[in-house]
């Protein structure tokens, strides 16, 4: 009898301490969890957006195609054809502090830049004709840039996978990149396709000298991306563009999360500029606060404007 009581006893602590082990969180414990998923979706959503002070840049910087925001300033480049220079701007952004040479290189279509605490890298990755083999980042050393010297950059050259050079006619492919940012340990390449409206989000190491790139998403932009940054402290993505027809066109900022290594699409929102103008470059000076430039064009002269952030 003894035996079969303590058999009883034992199947009975067993099926107690199964339902502990299977019960469902307590109502106080789903309600923290999802407070905890709302406060992460308000921090990475961007309610408004106003775009003020526009100023205009110095002639010599009539073609920003490039910003980035450092402890020493701002810097800013210039694009295809001009030389090969970084453009270190003044606080009020209407005058030069430094022009930095860098004669072992050509500015064969620079489009965009990047940083991270060690170096600025230089995208040099216009591709509007689809024919170009000779597709770099170049990787300068922020040290020797903020104490004014020409410091010899590290050429870091790749392709795209599946990309044929001189198959494409103009403005009719989606191999062209005017956007990098720095992510983690990574440098972020978005494309600009010109034939379907997306951009494909590549992710280029910076310890390679030569490699070859996969897109690892697809984002459905809806418009042509000529710039990005990335805010590590929000962990949110800014993607600069604006619609193909530039007639009755309109230029256009998405915000979106990043999460695992990709942007979370499902939450990205789309806000358009008031101003339309050919944008060409942006960076986050602040939680709050983006600077954008645009080259000089038929539409507008080479200016910058401040974007202040409204979160939810």
């Amino acid at each position: 009898m003894r035996i079969v009581i303590i058999a009883i006893a034992v199947f009975l602590s067993a099926c107690t301490q199964i339902r502990t082990e299977t019960s469902p969180p307590s109502p106080a414990t789903v309600t923290e969890l999802r407070q905890t998923q709302i406060e992460r979706v308000k921090q990475a959503t961007v309610s408004t957006i106003k775009v003020s002070n526009a100023k205009k840049l110095p002639k010599t910087l009539n073609e920003s195609s490039g910003l980035v925001f450092s402890s020493t300033g701002i810097w800013s480049i210039n694009d295809s054809g001009g030389k090969a220079v970084l453009y270190r701007l003044s606080p009020e952004l209407e005058h030069l502090f430094d022009q930095i040479a860098l004669p072992s290189l050509h500015n064969h279509d620079w489009e965009a830049l990047t940083a991270n605490d060690e170096y600025i890298y230089i995208a040099d990755t216009g591709n509007n004709k689809g024919n170009r083999e000779n597709l770099a980042l170049y990787k300068v050393d922020m040290q020797a840039l903020n104490a004014g010297h020409d410091a010899p950059p590290q050429r870091l050259a790749f392709s795209y996978l599946g990309y044929q050079a001189g198959s494409y006619k103009m403005h009719k492919h989606n191999f062209d990149c005017e956007a990098i940012a720095w992510v983690d340990d990574a440098v972020w390449l978005f494309s600009k396709n010109w034939q379907n409206l997306n951009s494909e989000v590549y992710q280029l190491n910076p310890t390679k000298n030569e490699q070859q790139l996969e897109a690892i998403q697809t984002l459905p932009v809806k418009g042509l991306i000529t710039g990005a940054s990335y805010n590590a402290q929000k962990k949110v993505m800014a993607l600069l563009g604006y619609s193909k027809p530039s007639l009755f066109g309109h230029s256009f900022i998405w915000f979106a999360p990043v999460e695992d290594g990709k942007l979370n699409w499902q939450l990205a929102s789309r806000h358009v500029l008031p101003r339309y103008a050919q944008w060409e470059a942006i960076t986050w000076l602040d939680d709050d606060q983006l600077l954008i430039s645009a080259e000089q064009s038929l539409l507008s002269a080479a200016s910058t404007a401040n974007v202040t952030l409204q979160w939810h």
